[in-house]
């Protein structure tokens, strides 16, 4: 089989690049014949990777010239499916489904909402409406309009993410079949009005360690991975700190709310506890996973899946969570992990402080968790895309 993948982005910064590259050496591996479209014009280009200029930037109303490009090289390739991942531009999605059988992976909530979090900063609670026009009413009460560099977006940008989210609504609904990463983003696509019997549930591949280290008997460390923005969590990880003796917090991540945090552990005072070590590059996380305890996932926003709480638990690391998004697809609450109350710093608290002065409770959910996480195996990933792929390309002749 012959498969065209495109995502906006190769460059490893998220989850939705990571399972983009694994998954087309998966595919690679099952004899597929794999290509992968992004618009990033600094990465030198290889036989089955392309550059697509423009293809990064292409919206709802700016895409014709990537239009043409990508409809190009596609009669070049002539592939048997496209894969559409991580890319914002419904025309050019609805013109490729014209000619080829399409699915698209919907990676994050955006796409079903205008503002991508899902997540009213105001009143610091998840929004559980399907997105419409009330949309442009609610953003500025709820406080979800809020960017994460700083400031409000606008009115215009605003309208005009609301008419995207129905642009690719519409694209899901004539599209071959939508994919998403759990089951709690399954019922929020259907929630907003998409066919249930569309949408597959395949999880993210994680990649599995061969021989993680035990957890060793040194200072207790908690470990946090993530991107500092508003709704990520970890100022409530700080106000933690303060109920849980002497134990460390690792920070691993960036973001316009780093100086914030840091002002915050020090009026906590707990600063010399906390460790900043900013943004590390994807294949030196083992190293931070390893010499963890414990890692909390203290999102307050419904995180799609949640790819750093498997991959803690890959590595034979408990995980504690706010029970939020599609956390519950993998964290089995007391068997590899503990779920603890959103928004309940106390209640966060107390789930880590459990952990911490149970060694032996710990690493038995740590083993637990590494067969879990087994269960998300890129193995497992390609087997169900291959599945989906088959289906699509038959119904679509």
């Amino acid at each position: 089989m012959k498969v065209v993948q495109v995502n906006d982005i190769y460059s490893i910064v998220g989850g939705s690049e990571k399972t983009t590259r694994r998954s087309a050496e998966g595919l690679r591996g099952r004899g597929c014949e794999v290509h992968v479209l992004h618009g990033e014009d600094r990465l030198p280009p290889t036989a089955h990777v392309h550059y697509v200029p423009g293809l990064a930037r292409a919206t709802l109303w700016r895409y014709r010239p990537v239009k043409g490009r990508l409809l190009a090289l596609l009669a070049e390739i002539r592939p048997d499916v496209v894969h559409f991942r991580n890319f914002d531009s419904p025309p050019v999605i609805a013109a490729v489904n014209r000619v080829y059988p399409t699915v698209r992976t919907v990676h994050t909530v955006w796409t079903y909402c205008p503002m991508a979090t899902k997540f009213g900063v105001n009143r610091e609670e998840a929004c559980d409406r399907p997105f419409g026009l009330a949309c442009l009413a609610r953003a500025g009460r709820l406080g979800c309009a809020q960017r994460h560099a700083g400031g409000v977006v606008g009115w215009g940008e605003l309208v005009r993410r609301v008419a995207a989210c129905y642009a690719f609504r519409a694209v899901d609904r004539r599209s071959d079949a939508t994919i998403v990463t759990s089951q709690w983003m399954k019922d929020l696509l259907t929630t907003c009005g998409l066919a249930a019997a569309r949408v597959r549930v395949i999880p993210p591949p994680i990649d599995i360690p061969a021989a993680p280290k035990d957890i060793n008997g040194g200072p207790p460390t908690v470990l946090s991975v993530g991107r500092m923005v508003p709704g990520k969590g970890f100022d409530d990880l700080i106000r933690a700190l303060p109920y849980l003796g002497k134990i460390r917090l690792t920070l691993v991540g960036d973001g316009p709310e780093r100086e914030h945090l840091r002002a915050l552990a020090a009026e906590l005072g707990v600063a010399a506890r906390v460790d900043f070590l900013g943004w590390v590059p994807y294949d030196r996380l083992a190293d931070y996973y390893n010499a963890a305890h414990v890692v909390a996932l203290p999102s307050l926003w419904p995180e799609a899946f949640g790819n750093v709480g498997v991959e803690a638990l890959s590595y034979g690391r408990p995980v504690v969570a706010y029970d939020v998004g599609g956390v519950r697809d993998w964290l089995r609450d007391q068997e590899v992990g503990l779920l603890a109350r959103p928004h309940d710093v106390l209640d966060l608290a107390a789930k880590l402080s459990w952990l911490l002065e149970q060694p032996g409770r710990a690493c038995a959910m740590g083993r637990a968790g590494r067969e879990r996480a087994k269960e998300f195996s890129l193995a497992f990933h390609v087997e169900r895309t291959l599945a989906v792929y088959r289906e699509v390309t038959g119904e679509h002749a």
